[in-house]
């Protein structure tokens, strides 16, 4: 196992059923950054620490992949590191991921809580993973809302939808073909 999987599962609390499947050391770039300052990070495949520009800023920590949610730890102290939860995605929030950049490639995030910008290795992989996890929490809410009375599934689809597990359209689509059976 990783140091960064091992961190991960000292400093995050997770919901019911909840798994950490991968973690990396990561920068993130904070919005408020131009597109000249992203592009002053010196290219190489895998994050390395001393490819961080002092002139660019961006913050050190880990991105940390569930199968519910996207973690963002930042990493805090000049003595002793520790790390931070500051940003918390559900998944099915989670409207586009892609990569940008030849030499210096970061991953994009765009979600209901904003877009980020993360560098890492083994981006290309994290965004298979999640996109594959999207696809099994869409297709799951179909099996469990499949009960015997219609206020039975009502309310397990409105569970559903306040864990994260379905997006709204779904809820609004899956909700009138429970009230067409009435």
């Amino acid at each position: 196992m990783s140091k960064e999987l091992d961190v991960a599962k000292e400093v995050l609390t997770l919901d019911e059923n909840e798994q950490i499947l991968q973690a990396f050391k990561a920068l993130y770039f904070p919005t408020s950054q131009s597109i000249k300052q992203v592009a002053r990070i010196l290219p190489g495949k895998e994050f390395k620490v001393e490819e961080k520009r002092k002139d660019v800023n961006v913050q050190d920590g880990m991105i940390a992949l569930t199968n519910k949610r996207l973690f963002w730890l930042q990493e805090r102290g000049t003595f002793k590191k520790t790390y931070h939860p500051v940003i918390s995605l559900y998944l099915a929030d989670i409207s586009s991921m892609s990569m940008q950049g030849t030499l210096a490639k970061r991953m994009n995030i765009a979600s209901s809580q904003g877009e980020f910008q993360f560098r890492f290795g083994g981006m290309e992989k994290f965004i298979d993973n999640v996109t594959n996890i999207k696809k099994d929490l869409r297709t799951e809410p179909v099996a469990q809302v499949a009960g015997t009375s219609q206020l039975e599934d009502l309310k397990k689809l409105k569970e559903l939808l306040d864990m994260g597990a379905v997006t709204k359209e779904e809820y609004e689509q899956k909700k009138k073909k429970i009230l067409e059976r009435v």
